[in-house]
């Protein structure tokens, strides 16, 4: 019927003709994809990563984004003090509407982490990854098997797939800035934690040739953000956070807000990143939706859940998202080298 039609012109219109993005609301979980500058920036040597959104949930259509990604550093040793070189593998997978219009990619990024002292960090990174987009309207209605008073679908309709299948290489780069202070106490002590970065995504803006009679191009998207960690004793802390996107004439905002408590600490005497943690907050995206989130860090397992809740206009007819995050890290052992945290 027509939300078949409808579910279709969603997806061309929200990744080509208003040049938007696919998007996560917990943008600190997939960094590495939209920064390669953050790739292995975090405790440990390698780490594998799995992200799901299910967009507008009871839209009577499926919108999907699931990314998967790999770590791996090179270099990279317990004094803070030693520059390493982080390789990151990604796949990313976008399908939206009764259409199945998405995108299927697979990229590289390579990042360059350089210490200005023991607690600053500097880093770099490009990315490359190859994209195809495609589409299937068998699962369509069209207006031209209207009856007069439901759909046909075995009436013709007389209109070619036009939609072509079409695939090209698309670019990126970002900085990276990280200060990490943990004071020194018996007890652990308390830790602050900042970090900031800045990218630029589709670099090359990629041409998009969805028929033979319309080209186009993918805008260039910047982001930016921020990440604070404060300690307010050895057990609790508050975190924030605060991202800005750009793409074309659009903007988005996802502003988080965290607290923080320690299930136990880490190993004072060997520094082995074994403490575990939850974490309950909420995000706000400046489109208009509330997103409570909850964060369970076991040390080498990190799981997070979060789920959106339209306020805006576009709660009318789509109210909620759910969204799932995993990682797992090799804190204690590179399975490269087989050297020891």
């Amino acid at each position: 019927m027509f939300k078949c039609f409808f579910g279709f012109l969603v997806a061309i219109f929200s990744s080509h003709l208003v040049a938007q993005d696919y998007h996560f609301s917990q943008f600190d979980k997939v960094l590495m994809v939209l920064n390669p500058a953050t790739v292995g920036n975090f405790e440990g040597f390698e780490r594998l990563s799995i992200q799901n959104r299910n967009q507008w949930i009871g839209a009577g259509t499926q919108f999907t984004t699931t990314m998967a990604s790999a770590e791996l550093t090179f270099g990279k040793t317990t004094r803070k003090n030693d520059p390493f070189v982080g390789l990151g593998i990604l796949f990313l997978n976008d399908v939206g509407g009764d259409s199945k219009f998405g995108m299927t990619s697979g990229g590289i990024s390579l990042s360059g982490n350089l210490p200005l002292s023991k607690s600053h960090r500097l880093s770099a990174g490009i990315q490359t990854s190859f994209n195809n987009r495609n589409a299937d309207f068998s699962n369509l209605s069209f207006y031209s098997q209207w009856n007069g008073s439901e759909f046909d679908p075995s009436i013709p309709i007389d209109e070619p797939n036009q939609l072509a299948s079409f695939s090209y290489v698309d670019a990126g780069l970002g900085i990276h800035y990280s200060f990490d202070k943990k004071s020194n106490s018996s007890s652990g002590g308390k830790q602050l934690v900042f970090s900031s970065g800045f990218f630029i995504q589709h670099i090359n803006q990629p041409k998009l040739r969805y028929n033979a009679l319309t080209l186009d191009r993918l805008n260039a998207k910047y982001g930016l953000y921020v990440s604070s960690k404060l300690g307010i004793n050895t057990v609790a802390g508050i975190e924030l956070k605060v991202a800005q996107f750009f793409q074309g004439t659009h903007y988005e905002g996802l502003y988080g807000a965290f607290y923080n408590l320690k299930l136990n600490r880490a190993s004072k005497a060997t520094n082995l990143r074994n403490e575990k943690m939850l974490s309950a907050g909420f995000y706000f995206r400046s489109t208009g939706a509330l997103i409570p989130t909850c964060y369970m860090d076991l040390g080498a397992c990190q799981f997070g859940v979060s789920y959106d809740q339209e306020l805006g206009k576009l709660s009318r007819a789509y109210r909620s998202s759910l969204e799932f995050s995993f990682s797992f890290t090799l804190t204690k052992r590179s399975i490269f080298t087989g050297k020891k945290l």
